[in-house]
């Protein structure tokens, strides 16, 4: 492995550990300066009703319109359960479904705390109604009708969903996806001052692993 390959391969390391999804990173110029755009986006207040770009399990994007701020939520996978503790929002998750993994890190408390509803490829649709959820969030592959159900069939039980960019495997990838689901997490539960905060963590432990890497490909 040369040094250029080692670097990226360190860029992409760092980048999983920001995120559970399953997807390809690229290290450019062009995404760093994009997400510290983002990080530095003006605090203010949501309006309600809110509509947010998600993704369907196809990758198509669509609009998802949230009332108002959840207060019973349901997660598909860690990353999504993870964003939302780190934004202080853990009391909102009702339930989240069978971790693929079992959890060692710093979350492996809050985890365990959160009911653990079901397996991916066997919960049913009434099965997660029966947590009375008024919004849905995680990776987009799970809403389809081989796991959760698609986007449609919740939103006509008057239940937006949420799924993270970071997870689209037909949408090109860069670090700006990590912060712009962090920030669009925030505005959807109207915790924009602590989305804020921790993008701007992620952007800096980015930051300190590019700059590393840099240096590792110069030399």
């Amino acid at each position: 492995m040369n040094k250029k390959t080692f670097g990226i391969a360190l860029i992409a390391a760092a980048v999983l550990t920001l995120t559970a999804c399953s997807s390809t990173y690229k290290n450019s110029t062009s995404s760093s300066s994009s997400a510290k755009e983002t990080v530095k986006k003006t605090n203010s207040e949501t309006q309600y009703p809110l509509t947010v770009k998600t993704y369907d399990d196809k990758g198509t994007e669509l609009d998802q319109v949230f009332k108002k701020a959840p207060e019973k939520v349901i997660t598909n996978n860690l990353s999504s359960t993870e964003i939302l503790i780190e934004l202080g929002l853990k009391d909102k998750i009702v339930g989240m479904l069978n971790p693929d993994n079992e959890v060692t890190d710093k979350y492996k408390e809050d985890i365990a705390s959160i009911p653990h509803i079901g397996d991916k490829k066997t919960i049913s649709q009434e099965a997660i109604l029966a947590y009375g959820p008024d919004a849905l969030i995680g990776r987009n592959m799970m809403f389809s009708d081989k796991s959760m159900g698609t986007i449609s069939t919740w939103n006509s039980n008057d239940i937006p969903v949420y799924t993270q960019k970071a997870s689209v495997s037909t949408t090109k990838q860069d670090l700006n996806n990590i912060i712009e689901d962090v920030k669009n997490i925030g505005d959807i539960f109207n915790v924009q001052d602590k989305a804020d905060k921790y993008a701007g963590q992620l952007q800096k432990r980015i930051d300190a692993v590019k700059k590393k890497t840099s240096l590792l490909t110069k030399t």
